[in-house]
């Protein structure tokens, strides 16, 4: 979609109910039909990075696939560690780390897939408090837009725990104004504001035949009050 740099449209979705994901399979399949699903995010507010890697059969949306022994999943050199109630493989690193995934299947081929963080993105004019019914003007600093990258912006009412994200694809630099109207289906109270820019991939260096996908991030957040 494209937008102008002084307005962001706002294709709310809404994330507060959960999503419930398919059963691993734990029968021994086919080595190349795994489609691994890469994940590096670094929070500058936090100063964190997060590697994650997650498994499928066939394609992205296929039946969750858990790694079994010999198989292993790292990231720099670091194993990523299993999370029964997620269903991915992550571990955290402070500042920003920069690597390789490597990611070894049953039958001990090896894929490496080298990784770096998107362009850095800085905001700015975000006040600690705002009304209600006024637009909310915030002002975004970053390199123009890849065709595979996007802009992120989700906003969290920490009250009611509802979420709703917007997404640009043609910002640079510039003012972008948050209407009103969208601020009032938030209603008042403390809102955390999480930016993102965001690069998506199916270009994978090594992949079995099914291919794969990286989703790398660079993001910060930040909280203002409605009243």
């Amino acid at each position: 979609m494209k937008m102008d740099k002084t307005r962001l449209l706002f294709i709310g979705v809404l994330m507060a109910a959960g999503i419930t994901s398919c059963t691993p399979e734990q029968v021994d399949v086919d080595q190349n039909r795994v489609y691994p699903s890469y994940k590096l995010s670094y929070n500058k507010s936090e100063n964190k990075t997060t590697a994650q890697a997650s498994f499928s059969l066939d394609s992205l949306n296929g039946t969750t696939y858990q790694l079994k022994n010999p198989a292993t999943v790292t990231y720099a050199d670091e194993t990523l560690i299993f999370s029964v109630n997620d269903d991915f493989y992550s571990k955290e690193f402070v500042n920003v780390k920069t690597g390789e995934f490597k990611y070894t299947n049953n039958d001990l081929n090896e894929f490496v897939n080298s990784i770096s963080i998107p362009d850095s993105l800085s905001v700015f004019n975000l006040p600690a408090a705002h009304p209600i019914d006024l637009d909310l003007i915030v002002s975004i600093e970053t390199t123009a837009l890849a065709e595979d990258e996007i802009i992120e912006l989700q906003f969290t009412d920490l009250q009611s725990e509802l979420s709703v994200t917007a997404y640009a694809d043609s910002i640079s630099s510039g003012n972008l104004l948050i209407d009103a109207n969208f601020l009032t289906g938030l209603g008042t109270g403390e809102v955390e504001i999480i930016f993102r820019r965001v690069k998506t991939t199916t270009n994978l260096s090594q992949a079995n035949s099914v291919g794969g996908q990286i989703i790398t991030t660079y993001e910060l957040q930040d909280t203002v009050v409605l009243f």
